[in-house]
């Protein structure tokens, strides 16, 4: 590309050096500026070359080609700055109060808030029989941070106490069976008990959060 340098081009009419072009009516007897062939040559091909670099075939009929290219890669451009797409996740360490301010510091979207003190978890696959079922559609959600274990869930274990209670007495913390007319080493009547150990643990549910760190996570939707 080159400025126009007829004989008579106005100088410095587009700034220090910069030569363009007028009508020249305030120069007695001076024409308008001249166009010559060398400055058309210059401006078609600076024009043809961007039109036909990218991809495009020069149309003698249309006179939108060049913004159509550039339209295509302002669109380009715009589209890879966008770099969350719709139906993904931004991740952020920045604690932004709605989704308004989250779509006004990236420029574009509409988004929406994503769980509520939940842990990421990948989808398991169907053939993953450890995991529940909860994992193997997205978008949903389980587990707890608390839990208290079942009787079926304790691991299997004995205590071991000693016993010893007076004839014709009773154990402390027991239920009685039942009795006979029988008799060990003394003069009274046998009897059968079902005795208590006395009670341990506070029944708290135990922590089950793993180490965390807690960052925010906004869906696009649009």
């Amino acid at each position: 590309m080159k400025r126009i340098d007829t004989v008579n081009a106005r100088p410095d009419i587009n700034g220090d050096g910069k030569t363009g072009f007028h009508d020249n009516a305030d120069i007695s007897g001076q024409d308008a500026t001249y166009i010559d062939p060398s400055w058309c040559n210059s401006l078609q091909e600076e024009i043809a070359n961007a039109i036909e670099g990218f991809g495009t075939e020069l149309n003698p009929n249309a006179k939108n080609q060049l913004y159509i290219v550039l339209k295509a890669l302002a669109d380009d451009i715009a589209d890879l700055k966008q770099d969350v797409k719709v139906g993904n996740l931004f991740l952020t360490m920045q604690n932004f109060a709605d989704s308004e301010a989250v779509a006004a510091y990236k420029g574009y979207g509409t988004w929406q808030s994503v769980g509520d003190g939940h842990a990421l978890v990948t989808k398991a696959s169907a053939a993953n029989a450890q995991a529940p079922s909860f994992m193997k559609t997205i978008g949903q959600d389980g587990g707890e941070y608390k839990h208290q274990l079942t009787t079926d869930e304790l691991p299997v274990f004995k205590l071991n106490f000693e016993t010893g209670w007076p004839a014709g007495g009773s154990p402390p913390d027991s239920t009685y069976l039942g009795g006979w007319n029988g008799f060990s080493n003394d003069e009274a009547q046998d009897g059968l008990f079902r005795q208590n150990t006395s009670s341990i643990g506070n029944d708290d549910p135990f922590d089950v959060v793993q180490p965390s760190i807690t960052i925010g996570v906004w869906e696009r939707l649009t």
